[in-house]
């Protein structure tokens, strides 16, 4: 048995505490022994009723699994009535091409269809309510929803990939577009990096370039994986993407600047979205000039660095030859640029794991904050500030994003 200190136990709920013990006296247990799984079921019943005591403090433990059993028995009344002839739900599900078990199966949607019910029940009787309650809520979880290749991605090393085909051109309108084809190992599938002046963007199709004929003129959001300008502000959310991304910048530059003016046409980029391969280049206190100031580096024809008028110094340096850069050392640390992606599947595009070698990791949200902490090793996790032990099947990811929503942990991270 594990020793508590004070602090642990009179920081620790009810709930979570009986959890512990329960846990810990099924670690010592064969684990498909009757006893072991009739704890397991006891751990989960509990980590409901946590649930609902935490979102309503106020409310007794004998209140709090009243609830439990009403809620039980209403998503049973939802269920039947979705999978019933009733012409609104029906409709409503149709339209968004989801089934009733699919609904009954997602947090976020039952989430939101409760928290509307009573809202509707006071200008309808329960059905009608129900109806308009699932509508609603159709409605608005639909843009999430439809982000189907991102969610459907799967885990993938951002640094490990291989070049396939480059294309560049001229897509429509004058809008010259660099476009980088991408293997992922990790993931067995590739994505195309597609880059201009303005703006850089991920799919998972061939969208401007097809090369089996296919049509992406309409619904490209279908197959979007990242997309953002190339402003100053670097959003989060290009951290798994960023080094296939430089790799197209690079490639788009070296194209466009063969055929440039180096005076009236130079390709302006900010210091953070620059390809290693200019970056080495050029003097980094020139770098650190040009950010502090908010400007962009401007490259012109053949790839030279154009000065601003503004600096005073030296802006390109002399790159070393391969044989003389320094060998890396294998017994530094590796840091925090190796680890794998994984797209969430059950929350919105930018949301994803960040998984160590350590075997430890985190969900993170769009904005890099981290809402799920775990540790393998250890068998624990970490949510809205407490740690908690995995069952047997180890870490379930689907149910933690799940849980997230349901929570609605997001709004409070923006």
């Amino acid at each position: 048995m594990s020793k508590w200190t004070i602090k642990e136990l009179n920081e620790m709920d009810d709930f979570t505490f009986a959890m512990c013990i329960l846990s810990e006296r099924k670690e010592s247990l064969n684990q498909e022994a009757p006893l072991a799984k009739k704890l397991a079921g006891a751990y989960r019943a509990l980590e409901g009723l946590r649930d609902i005591h935490r979102n309503k403090p106020d409310v007794s433990i004998e209140e709090a699994i009243y609830r439990k059993v009403q809620h039980e028995h209403l998503i049973r009344d939802i269920g039947q009535h979705m999978q019933s002839e009733s012409y609104e739900s029906i409709d409503s599900l149709e339209k968004h091409g989801l089934s009733a078990d699919e609904v009954l199966a997602n947090a976020g949607m039952m989430a939101r269809i409760l928290e509307l019910l009573p809202i509707y029940e006071s200008e309808h009787n329960f059905w009608a309510a129900l109806d308009c309650a699932i509508s609603e809520t159709m409605k608005e979880m639909a843009p999430i929803r439809k982000m189907s290749a991102y969610n459907n991605f799967p885990a993938f090393s951002p640094y490990d990939f291989e070049i396939r085909t480059q294309v560049y051109g001229n897509s429509g309108g004058n809008c010259m577009v660099g476009t980088v084809k991408f293997y992922l190992p990790d993931a067995k599938t590739s994505v195309w990096v597609n880059c201009s002046r303005e703006a850089v963007s991920v799919y998972v199709a061939n969208i401007i370039w097809n090369e089996d004929g296919s049509d992406y003129s309409e619904d490209t959001e279908d197959y979007l994986l990242f997309q953002t300008g190339l402003t100053n502000d670097i959003p989060y959310t290009v951290k798994p993407w960023l080094s296939m991304i430089k790799e197209a910048l690079a490639y788009t530059i070296e194209r466009e600047m063969s055929h440039s003016d180096i005076c009236t046409d130079a390709f302006s980029l900010p210091v953070d979205w620059l390809p290693d391969s200019v970056k080495e280049r050029v003097e980094p206190a020139y770098l650190d000039w040009l950010k502090k100031l908010g400007k962009e580096i401007n490259i012109g024809k053949g790839g030279v660095i154009v000065a601003d008028n503004e600096y005073v110094g030296c802006v390109t340096r002399e790159v070393k030859p391969v044989d003389e850069q320094p060998e890396y050392d294998e017994s530094e640390p590796m840091g925090d640029d190796v680890y794998m992606f994984r797209p969430a599947v059950y929350l919105p595009i930018g949301w994803g794991w960040e998984e160590w070698g350590d075997s430890s990791g985190r969900l993170v949200s769009p904005e890099g904050k981290g809402m799920v902490s775990y540790d393998l090793q250890t068998k624990e996790y970490k949510i809205d500030g407490a740690w908690l032990f995995m069952d047997d099947a180890g870490l379930d990811m689907e149910y933690l994003e799940k849980l997230v929503y349901k929570n609605q942990i997001i709004s409070k991270s923006k």
